[in-house]
């Protein structure tokens, strides 16, 4: 009786060793969990600023095509018809 008694103490024992280290582990995951998460909307924040940048750059030098092209037009005509 008193061998199934000390049994059943470590048994409780080593669960709840078990238990412990399982809970420090699942805290462990969910605060990694948490740090993956941040990383991710900061990189989607970077991502969405660097697409928001290149779609200006991309304007503004279709804009300065533009204006190159008028330019080149106007210097082609003067060259043509010297006044």
């Amino acid at each position: 009786m008193r061998q199934v008694v000390t049994e059943r103490e470590t048994e409780g024992r080593n669960a709840q060793e078990q238990s412990s280290r399982l809970q420090a582990e699942l805290t462990r995951l969910r605060q990694e969990l948490q740090e993956k998460a941040s990383q991710e909307d900061t990189l989607r924040q970077q991502m969405t600023e660097k697409e928001e940048k290149t779609r200006k750059a991309i304007v503004y030098a279709k804009q300065k095509i533009s204006q190159l092209i008028g330019e080149s037009v106007s210097l082609v005509l003067q060259l043509q018809d010297p006044r």
